[in-house]
């Protein structure tokens, strides 16, 4: 859920921060309550969910990242996870990467409770208080969708006109990051995870993901193609993350 509630508000954060009084966060996240989230609402429920899902399967299968957050949430064999449990698990997730990296810690935000209820009011569509690993994905599925066809509403003009080249340089801009001075003093302390972060994300499998969003090339990203690279960039880092876990204490 914190993952949906980042994203959710992501989307919508150039227009009701730069509409809040004073950029206020609070007063920020009143107005997305107020005025946003309804119309995410609105559009989520008025999906073709059926053509949605369809659309799922064609472009990226099963959703690896949503498998792996149940499998740490409530187990590898259960099926079903409670709204109850996926907001202990959201909890027990911040206190986990508090842990392991400290020095981040104050960067993570805790989740809104009132926003969780919400959302998950709307994607517990049958309404049994809970979703199985099918249910979460089509779901989760479908509000990355919304969400990607709001961003493709609200974005700059020329954001939008220019985004495939900007998502296609970040092939080559993050192996130069991760390889700069900086960032070899920040990680000092976490020599094992560096090491893995910049054999994982070098220039080549960095091209066969930025470089190939727009899969109908025709220069514009839809909210199709939006969607799919934001659902194999969770992924990626879904991966990066079951790496780290294998190779190293974390």
């Amino acid at each position: 859920m914190k993952i949906l509630q980042f994203l959710l508000t992501s989307t919508f954060a150039q227009n009701f921060n730069a509409l809040s009084p004073g950029n206020d966060p609070d007063a920020a996240m009143t107005m997305f309550k107020e005025i946003y989230f309804p119309i995410f609402k609105a559009s989520f429920t008025n999906l073709d969910h059926d053509k949605m899902h369809r659309q799922k399967a064609e472009d990226v299968g099963e959703m690896r990242f949503v498998e792996r957050m149940f499998d740490y949430c409530v187990g590898e064999d259960d099926y079903f996870m409670s709204f109850e449990e996926d907001l202990a698990c959201g909890t027990r997730m911040l206190t986990d990467m508090s842990k392991a990296f400290p020095e981040l810690a104050e960067l993570v935000e805790e989740d809104d409770p009132e926003l969780n209820s919400m959302v998950y009011e709307i994607l517990d569509v049958n309404g049994d208080g809970g979703m199985d690993r099918e249910e979460y994905q089509d779901s989760v599925y479908c509000a990355i969708r919304v969400m990607a066809a709001k961003f493709v509403q609200f974005a700059p003009p020329d954001l939008k006109e220019n985004l495939v080249h900007i998502l296609s340089s970040f092939a080559e801009t993050i192996p130069t990051l991760l390889n700069n001075e900086e960032m070899e003093s920040f990680m000092s302390g976490h020599p094992r995870i560096y090491r893995i972060i910049k054999q994982r994300f070098n220039e080549k499998r960095l091209g066969k993901l930025f470089r190939t969003v727009d899969f109908n090339n025709d220069d514009e990203i839809c909210e199709r193609e939006l969607t799919k690279f934001a659902i194999n960039l969770l992924d990626e880092f879904s991966d990066l993350a079951e790496l780290i876990s294998d190779e190293t204490d974390y």
